[in-house]
């Protein structure tokens, strides 16, 4: 009797420490997490919030990335640092790293697991980054704190199946900050591939929507943000 006693303490012991060791990474203030990269493993991040837009930087092959409401999927296929910038709904931007580097034991967060954004979430300053403090602005609809803004469209690409025009523009020092309407010139669906576009210079982008509907149906453009350094 006294065995089958111990045995279930034991037993629940190993239950509780394997309860403790699954509590899943909670994003509670805006900035940045650091994910140990195993390649192939997804990681499922749930955004409280809802995504309004997503910005990978980095190789585009390092990160597939698929989402669903309120959630995103992540799978690194190579472990090149790269990162996956979140904004959602409310406009609050998280910065998820896929990190190379071994980390300490209180950050160790591997790719495979689940995270949470919390929808309450403590705001923090992005003035230090500021491709990323412009990239926000634009998809907010604001003007980025210190630029230049311009209204004079431009033609940046063209060919038999898509159109890109400059619609708005701003300049810092070090930086460009262009709002791009995509127009589909096709009698079909199509997808932007955002993650191929190759601009002198670019750093980060997004688009509001990457697939297309066929010209001349009501959804068959959408808006680039793109910045890119000067």
């Amino acid at each position: 009797m006294r065995f089958r006693v111990l045995g279930f303490v034991l037993g629940l012991c190993f239950v509780c420490t394997l309860a403790e060791a699954q509590v899943p990474l909670r994003i509670e203030q805006e900035g940045s997490s650091l994910i140990a990269c195993t390649p192939g493993h997804m990681t499922e991040i749930v955004v409280e919030g809802g995504v309004s837009h997503l910005v990978r930087s980095g190789s585009s092959e390092a990160l597939e990335v698929e989402h669903a409401p309120g959630r995103v999927f992540v799978t690194p296929r190579r472990c090149d640092n790269s990162e996956l910038v979140i904004i959602d709904r409310g406009g609050r931007s998280f910065r998820i790293r896929f990190s190379s580097s071994e980390l300490s034991l209180e950050q160790q967060v591997f790719s495979g697991e689940r995270i949470y954004i919390s929808r309450d979430t403590a705001a923090v300053s992005f003035r230090q980054d500021h491709a990323l403090g412009m990239l926000k602005a634009m998809v907010l609809g604001q003007k980025p704190s210190g630029a230049t803004e311009s209204s004079d469209s431009e033609l940046l690409w063209q060919d038999k199946t898509m159109r890109l025009t400059v619609i708005r523009s701003y300049t810092t020092a070090q930086l460009k900050g262009w709002v791009v309407r995509a127009e589909n010139l096709l009698g079909r669906a199509l997808v932007i591939p955002l993650q191929r576009l190759s601009l002198p210079g670019l750093l980060l982008g997004t688009v509001e929507r990457d697939i297309l509907q066929a010209r001349g149906r009501k959804s068959d453009s959408t808006t680039l943000y793109l910045v890119l350094r000067r």
